[in-house]
């Protein structure tokens, strides 16, 4: 499997991968990773535990679990936003001391609002 910094879900709209890609690495599920239609207890332990330090990027409220904590992975839960909103977004979150780099975001599962 290729290495990416950045897996986006299946359903979240491809232009956030265009928009990101400028500056960290993305792939889809679906497309560069899986197969289409992957079900979410198909994508942790085929996609993210194979993977080396990863962080999904999804839209599904389903995955968000605190259970899902996991040393190889990072989780976020995105709002329903735009695609230059999401990409926004994920750039003001990797900027923060807690997430700016791979070793800071490993382990951890959160969820983004705009509130």
């Amino acid at each position: 499997m290729p290495h990416f910094q950045i897996l986006l879900d299946e359903n979240m709209d491809r232009r956030v991968m265009t928009l990101l890609q400028s500056w960290i690495t993305v792939g889809q599920i679906g497309h560069e990773v899986g197969r289409p239609g992957m079900q979410d207890e198909e994508i942790i332990p085929r996609r993210l535990l194979q993977a080396k330090r990863v962080t999904l990027l999804t839209q599904d409220e389903r995955i968000y679990y605190r259970e899902r904590l996991h040393a190889k992975y990072c989780l976020v839960v995105l709002p329903e936003l735009s695609p230059r909103e999401i990409a926004t977004l994920v750039r003001y979150l990797f900027k923060q001391p807690s997430f700016r780099t791979i070793k800071d975001r490993i382990g951890k599962v959160v969820r983004l609002t705009t509130h």
